[in-house]
């Protein structure tokens, strides 16, 4: 997959408060990284969301718009716990498909899931979930720029 880049995604405290009260909270973040992902198309996503553990592949895609499930690629291997558990099941997915090298970021609300100043890692601060501010730091991590014919582009065409 050359030319593209991976962004590990987690749910709870990213996409949704960490415990949503009620259904109306959950995904309520979803428009905004829909918007962001359909921006950067070379952006695909492997779900490292403890929700992985308990939805099949297709339920997990299903939760994204239809024209942006199919960039679900997967979803992170669970493995025993210890010290950067989820780091290292990301980079376990990444290996088991020759990814090892690829520019990859996650995006999560525990830092303790993480070797601690990992460069790659965009952390959600506890309660503010995925915003406009973390998904700039996403773009800063993957090194993503728009080309310049569509970043110099105006609204007005004349």
């Amino acid at each position: 997959m050359t030319g593209f880049c991976y962004l590990a995604l987690d749910f709870d405290g990213v996409l949704h408060p960490g415990n949503p009260i009620d259904a109306s909270q959950r995904y309520s973040r979803m428009p905004l990284l829909a918007g962001w992902l359909r921006r950067w198309p070379q952006v695909m996503l492997v779900i490292s969301s403890d929700w992985r553990e308990r939805s099949t592949l297709e339920e997990l895609r299903s939760l994204f718009p239809a024209d942006l499930g199919h960039r679900v690629l997967g979803t992170t291997p669970s493995l025993p716990a210890g010290p950067a558990r989820r780091e290292r099941e990301i980079r376990s997915w990444l290996a088991g498909r020759g990814l090892e090298h690829a520019n990859w970021a996650a995006i999560d609300d525990d830092a303790s899931a993480f070797t601690p100043d990992l460069s790659c890692l965009v952390l959600c601060e506890t309660g503010a979930d995925l915003t406009s501010q973390s998904l700039r730091a996403i773009e800063e991590r993957l090194h993503l720029r728009q080309p310049a014919a569509i970043a110099g582009r105006s609204e007005d065409p004349s």
